[in-house]
């Protein structure tokens, strides 16, 4: 738990400190970045319940998916 607040405090310092940065250039547009955070929001609410109900090696297994899944296209494009 300790290690989950400490990586969710960091995300959301850097999304802040991003953010303020891209504002200033002009380049940040709010309509863009509510919708994203209304849907980080929604699934980091909803990641809790979720994670409570699938076993840790099931949810292991889907992160090795996504990585995997990730690398492919990263590679494909290239």
């Amino acid at each position: 738990k300790e290690a989950v607040g400490i990586s969710v405090t960091q995300m959301v310092f850097s999304s802040v400190f991003g953010t303020n940065l891209n504002f200033k250039k002009n380049i940040f547009k709010i309509k863009d970045g509510f919708s994203l955070g209304v849907g980080g929001f929604l699934g980091a609410l909803g990641s809790g319940y979720f994670v409570s109900l699938v076993n840790s090696k099931v949810l292991e297994y889907m992160f090795l998916g996504f990585v995997l899944f990730a690398f492919y296209r990263f590679f494909k494009r290239n």
